[in-house]
């Protein structure tokens, strides 16, 4: 959502005495990027999410922070236990901060191949859906069946049943990523 729906939507939220909180995990990720952030209406109440895990590729770490007022922040942190950032992932985190050149490398090579990967599915035939980001939705007919073709053959995509989208599967750029769209093409061909 652009900034004027989040705020219309955050003085809705502060008008019925509800909070709003917003998942910027994927906000680095945006193509083109976003220089707007719901982080600008916390003195509103608003709670923002941001995830190191997703900027810096640290999978497994589930590494993150909130942006939010101090009441909300002191709030939090009483609820939180006293280990609930390991050692390595603060070491992690330490060294993905201090990295900040190759953040903007993968960033901007991100987004290159992003575009090459999302002409790559158009041109299987299936109907892609994109979005700002470097993943997509793809309407594969059936994606449990697809989804298992493609896992037999080495290849992990999200089937989207549970968010209601039975036929779609998500896909997103990776190394890599012509080896995926020929096997789509191949799976989705098949009866």
């Amino acid at each position: 959502w652009d900034a004027q729906a989040v705020t219309a939507l955050a003085a809705c939220c502060r008008k019925i005495g509800a909070r709003l909180v917003v998942d910027e995990a994927y906000l680095r990720f945006l193509v083109p990027p976003e220089v707007w952030s719901a982080a600008s209406l916390v003195e509103e109440g608003v709670i923002v999410l941001r995830s190191l895990t997703k900027d810096y590729a640290l999978a497994g770490l589930r590494l993150g922070y909130v942006v939010a007022d101090t009441v909300t922040v002191q709030r939090i942190a009483a609820q939180l236990p006293s280990w609930n950032v390991s050692s390595l992932a603060q070491a992690a985190g330490v060294a993905a901060l201090n990295d900040r050149a190759h953040f903007t490398r993968t960033m901007a090579q991100l987004a290159v191949e992003r575009n090459a990967f999302f002409a790559g599915l158009q041109a299987t035939g299936l109907p892609v859906t994109p979005s700002r980001t470097h993943y997509c939705l793809v309407n594969v007919g059936n994606s449990k069946a697809v989804r298992g073709r493609l896992l037999r053959r080495g290849l992990l995509v999200r089937d989207c049943a549970s968010f209601g989208l039975p036929q779609y599967v998500r896909v997103a750029t990776r190394p890599n990523w012509q080896h995926l769209v020929t096997t789509l093409r191949e799976e989705t061909e098949q009866p």
